[in-house]
């Protein structure tokens, strides 16, 4: 009876515990059901991973937990959230995480370790384990659809033994917080994709307005200031223009902010705090390497490592700049500007795909900037010619009014005699006028059309400045101006035109006149630098605008071309002056302190040295022949010459044959290969450009013949073209020597001549 009775109390007593256990679990399933609101409730995955860990605290008291998670993209575990334990220990354990097989959880069910020592699975990570004290541990898996997604651990540093209950609670929490996690992570993927539908929209409507804008004017600056306009706050919210003007300079454009107080502040930090021209990183880098730059995120760092004071780095705090784009208006290999995109108050940051779409508008915007700057040459250009044209109008009629005037009188007979020799006098002098009116032109139709063509020979350099000294000096002493010479010795032969040459300086001393007053001063002087000689025209006159210095030398630009200008002639005089410069090989410059400083013009010319040869007279006309030595023969000579222009090939020919040479000209290469054939020549002068087969074709045709058949010849490229790389390819190709068109044809035949010598020598050695 009493076994009976003790069994029926300990059948009680289980049943009260199943009845405890039962109700315990329903607890906390009830609890679990609770909490299922809040979690699903959850927007993002930030919200709900920390809501998991705190249920996780509530339903299963443990020392610590810990929510894990596979990044697929990345393909590494990370912490999700955590509780109770060290970020040492978390970061030990994704440690150990390592290889393909981390990807996969080795467990489908809840793994209960009451001892982490003595299972298997958790060997590589005792020592983790052992450094953070944990004993005891239950891990589940996050599983949706059967695929596992992470693992929800509980620890505990002292040995914990596991019951049914918190198995199966912790298992019900599990696939609660996958499916909450799952719907979180929908959630954002929706986000994102309406997020990106959004910018996509945006972008399309800015450019379909920026597109518009663009092609709606030819005024770049305003065009420019409406594309920032548009792209705030729709895809920046700051803009900014910067833009390089015609003398190189950086000027800032335009700002665009939705608040003008905004605007103000960035302006005054601009005026305050200059770009460094030398910055690098920065918009003039973008501006002078042509690259975009992108910064995801402007870190507070990256503001005191900029800022150049503490008033600055407060300025730019204040501005809270987050993201930052910088792409330069640039098309056809010329930089114009740049356009600077930022995000600030709004928190966006921007991307890649910001990145590429922006450059996009910045290429966009510098087709509209390159057309409207060509078109505002062009028109600059019309109307620098319709001025000129009014002026050579004018020039031309002033003295032919006189001329036709006195003309007339003289005539009709209303002069009295002791007026005639005045009458002749005016005469004389408006034709003499329009006779340089009429040399300027012709001078400028040949620069135009490309027939400007040098008289080449020795020149002394002194006499012809002192020729063109000498027939400016009667309009110095019509104004009283004294014409200064000083500097070093500029004696010296080069290779040039002396008429020309003289023409170069007597325009400058010309133009010095004209603008200085009477009784004003003209200093000329002359020095040599290393292998060129620098000659040096300055006066004490009006000087020169610093804007129109630019343009000096430019033509049809006149500083002063109106209906009231106070210096008459056509402005061509600076303009040939170049060009004859350039034809020399020099250059010439001109600076000027500004309006009543007056001006200096440098005229640098190189000093080939030449020997054996005759000084040009350099105060004959033109067209005159220079003076020359004994000319060198080429009796005997075979000479061939390749050139499909038929008057370059008479020319050589009349040259050569006139100095003894027998003369084979050919209008190919093709041509060329024949005459080999028939008879090698004993020195080959070829042209570069011909039609079907060029000249290094056609030399390196004759380098591959037998010494016999005349792969050996001389032969000399005589071409238009003129660089140091054409030089460079012919010799290459296997000509013995390079010479540019046009040819002094002294220094032709004293290279034939020589080249000719050495194979001679050559056949004897």
């Amino acid at each position: 009876m009493t076994e009976a009775v003790s069994e029926l109390e300990r059948l009680q007593r289980a049943l009260a515990a199943a009845e405890q256990r039962q109700a315990d679990l329903e607890q906390r399933l009830l609890a679990l059901v609770a909490a299922s609101g809040t979690l699903f409730g959850s927007p993002t995955i930030d919200d709900v991973l920390p809501g998991v860990v705190l249920l996780a605290r509530t339903l299963i008291p443990a020392d610590g937990y810990a929510l894990w998670r596979f990044d697929v993209a990345a393909k590494r575990w990370h912490i999700g959230a955590s509780a109770g334990v060290s970020e040492t220990f978390t970061d030990r354990i994704v440690g150990t995480y390592l290889g393909d097989q981390v990807s996969t959880i080795p467990f489908s069910e809840p793994l209960v370790a009451e001892s982490v020592h003595t299972v298997p699975m958790l060997a590589e990570r005792v020592d983790a384990y052992r450094a953070e004290g944990i004993e005891s541990m239950l891990a589940v898996p996050l599983q949706i659809a059967g695929h596992a997604t992470g693992t929800l651990v509980f620890y505990f540093r002292t040995r914990h033994e596991f019951s049914d209950i918190e198995v199966q609670t912790s298992r019900a929490l599990a696939n609660l917080a996958a499916a909450a996690i799952t719907t979180a992570e929908l959630y954002e993927l929706q986000q994102v994709s309406r997020e990106r539908a959004e910018l996509a929209n945006r972008q399309a409507a800015f450019l379909s307005e920026a597109s518009a804008a663009l092609g709606s004017s030819l005024d770049y600056a305003a065009t420019l200031r409406t594309v920032a306009e548009l792209a705030v706050p729709h895809i920046a919210d700051w803009c900014a223009v910067d833009i390089v003007d015609e003398q190189g300079r950086v000027q800032r454009l335009a700002v665009a902010h939705v608040d003008p107080a905004r605007i103000e502040l960035a302006r005054t930090l601009q005026d305050r705090y200059p770009d460094d021209p030398d910055a690098r990183g920065g918009i003039r880098q973008v501006i002078r390497t042509a690259t975009p730059m992108m910064y995801p995120a402007i870190t507070d760092a990256m503001l005191v490592a900029s800022a150049r004071d503490p008033e600055h780095l407060r300025a730019m705090r204040a501005l809270s700049i987050a993201s930052v784009i910088m792409v330069p208006l640039a098309a056809h290999g010329r930089t114009f500007g740049a356009l600077t995109f930022v995000h600030a108050e709004s928190g966006r940051t921007y991307t890649d795909a910001d990145f590429r779409f922006l450059q996009d508008v910045a290429y966009r915007s510098a087709l509209a900037v390159e057309n409207a700057r060509a078109y505002a040459q062009v028109n600059a250009a019309n109307r620098a010619k319709d001025e000129f044209l009014a002026t050579l109008s004018h020039e031309l009629r002033t003295p032919l009014n006189a001329v036709l005037g006195w003309s007339r009188m003289l005539r009709d007979g209303t002069i009295s005699p002791g007026k005639m020799p005045r009458a002749l006098e005016v005469i004389e002098r408006n034709a003499v006028a329009q006779l340089d009116l009429v040399e300027d032109l012709l001078d400028l139709s040949r620069i135009i059309t490309g027939k400007f063509r040098l008289n080449v020979g020795p020149v002394d350099l002194e006499a012809a400045i002192a020729a063109a000294i000498e027939a400016i000096q009667p309009a110095a002493a019509a104004k009283g101006i004294t014409i200064a010479i000083g500097g070093e010795d500029g004696s010296g032969v080069m290779i040039g035109d002396g008429a020309r040459l003289q023409q170069a300086v007597w325009n400058l001393l010309a133009n010095a006149i004209k603008f200085t007053p009477a009784g004003g001063r003209v200093a000329v002087s002359r020095q040599r630098r290393d292998a060129d000689i620098e000659i040096e025209v300055a006066d004490n006159g009006e000087g020169i605008d610093p804007a129109v210095l630019p343009f000096v030398f430019d033509r049809f630009r006149q500083a002063d071309s109106g209906t009231t200008r106070t210096h008459m002639g056509l402005g061509l005089g600076l303009a040939i002056v170049r060009h004859i410069v350039e034809l020399h090989g020099g250059r010439v410059s001109v600076t000027s302190g500004g309006k009543g400083q007056g001006s200096t013009f440098r005229l640098s010319l190189p000093m080939v040295p030449v020997q054996h040869a005759a000084v040009a007279d350099p105060g004959r006309t033109r067209d005159s022949a220079p003076n020359r030595a004994t000319p060198v023969l080429l009796t005997g000579l075979r000479i061939l010459i390749v050139d499909d222009d038929q008057d370059a090939r008479e020319l050589i020919t009349e040259v050569l044959r006139s100095r003894g040479a027998e003369v084979t000209a050919a209008a190919s290469a093709a041509d060329a290969r024949e005459a080999f054939d028939r008879e090698p020549p004993d020195v080959m002068l070829s042209d570069i450009a011909m039609p079907g087969h060029d000249g290094l074709e056609l030399i390196r045709a004759v380098r591959g013949r037998p010494a016999a058949a005349g792969g050996r010849v001389p032969a000399i490229a005589l071409t238009a073209y003129a660089r140091d790389e054409d030089r460079e390819r012919s010799l290459v190709a296997g000509f013995d020597a390079h010479m540019a068109k046009p040819v002094d044809l002294d220094a032709l035949v004293t290279t034939v001549a020589r080249l000719a010598k050495v194979k001679a020598k050559d056949a004897r050695t």
